[in-house]
């Protein structure tokens, strides 16, 4: 069996009603009370939009989308349609030795992601206790058995194009490969050659099919670039749009005769920016065109607008997932949902979390202002 075969897995679907309800205690000044059930709901439309419909057991209202707003987003659909979920979360490695008490980074994450039909993470660093250092400025090694951390917390597809995976070169490269085959980690955008980089992983979600894929555009050098006979990264050019990034478009294209759903997991954008660049917003918009459905930001360390129109999602990013400590915006952080009725996005919604002590995301109320402040980064506009 390739090493490509092993990544393929199944995910089994169950049929449940979708109805997202949020609890929010509202009085006139805004603050907390236990008189009022209320759910925001926004459907796909326009990301400039200015208004969210609220409602309030039987009355209907109309709010302002300032930055805010909760963005706590969802869709209902007939209680006879299958629903499936898929959440993501961003950045993610452990730097420390596995003790018993580094064990659960994903303890305090809510909801947990193993009640998720489809969970995908970036992975960014190196799962290895070989190899060579790289010369850069930052070099990320976690232990070889975060793999099964990963796995146990239900984490089922990691994207590996990232300007980590290599840090420890490709002795690294194929230990991190390795030790994700053998704990049951499906991996995408790094392989032993660019087919394998670019090869999607294929889930099925009972009648839906799933392709992930991934492609960086932090590239620290070209030699990090996978070829058609040297292993690494799948790139999409190097801030810019250019013939990798072209390879990149004919994968997804590829990928959509395939599958019903594609997925498309990038690395990109600017570190410690908190709108995305003209050249992401173009890249999107190129990936969509292209066949995907849904686009998966990492890379600027901070939270970035998430964008819904017509069931196409673009989640430019999700910020540091499980990382080292971190404060201010670098600390905020959340897990994106997103609600699927087979092949077709109906909703998404934002859980804001922030890094604890050991930086790692814990969930925080998204009706206390510590929560409004950390969704509004995912709602804000940007010229």
């Amino acid at each position: 069996m390739t090493g490509l075969q092993r990544r393929l897995f199944v995910i089994s679907c169950f049929v449940a009603n979708l109805a997202v309800v949020v609890l929010l205690f509202v009085t006139p000044t805004g603050e907390a009370t236990s008189a009022t059930r209320l759910a925001l709901t926004t459907t796909p439309g326009d990301p400039a939009s200015t208004t969210s419909t609220v409602s309030a057991v039987s009355t209907t209202s109309t709010v302002s989308a300032q930055p805010t707003d909760l963005a706590i987003v969802a869709s209902t659909t007939a209680p006879e349609q299958a629903r499936w979920t898929l959440t993501f979360g961003g950045d993610t490695l452990l730097t420390r030795p596995l003790t018993e008490r580094n064990r659960t980074p994903f303890a305090r994450i809510q909801p947990t992601i193993d009640t998720s039909d489809l969970t995908i993470v970036n992975l960014e660093t190196a799962l290895t206790t070989r190899g060579t250092r790289q010369v850069k400025t930052y070099t990320f090694r976690s232990p070889p058995g975060f793999a099964n951390v990963l796995q146990q917390a239900g984490v089922d597809v990691v994207s590996l194009a990232n300007n980590h995976t290599l840090d420890f070169g490709t002795v690294g490269l194929y230990d991190t490969l390795d030790a994700l085959d053998r704990a049951g980690v499906a991996q995408v955008g790094a392989g032993h050659t660019i087919v394998e980089a670019l090869e999607p992983v294929i889930v099925d979600q009972g009648d839906t099919s799933i392709a992930i894929l991934g492609a960086s555009q932090i590239i620290p050098t070209p030699s990090w670039v996978a070829q058609p006979t040297r292993p690494g990264i799948a790139s999409a050019g190097k801030h810019v749009l250019d013939s990798n990034t072209e390879r990149v478009l004919r994968a997804v294209r590829q990928s959509r005769t395939r599958a019903d759903v594609v997925i498309v997991v990038m690395h990109w954008g600017i570190e410690g920016d908190p709108c995305p660049s003209s050249v992401q917003r173009k890249l999107a918009d190129a990936l969509h065109d292209a066949g995907a459905a849904i686009v998966l930001g990492s890379h600027p360390h901070v939270l970035q607008p998430i964008e819904f129109k017509d069931s196409n999602l673009t989640a430019f990013s999700l910020g540091n997932f499980i990382w080292d400590p971190r404060s201010g915006a670098t600390a905020d952080t959340g897990i994106l949902q997103i609600d699927f009725v087979g092949s077709a996005a109906v909703g998404y919604t934002f859980h804001p979390h922030r890094l604890d002590g050991n930086g790692w995301a814990t969930r925080i109320d998204p009706v206390s202002g510590d929560g409004q402040r950390v969704t509004a980064r995912t709602t804000r506009r940007c010229r």
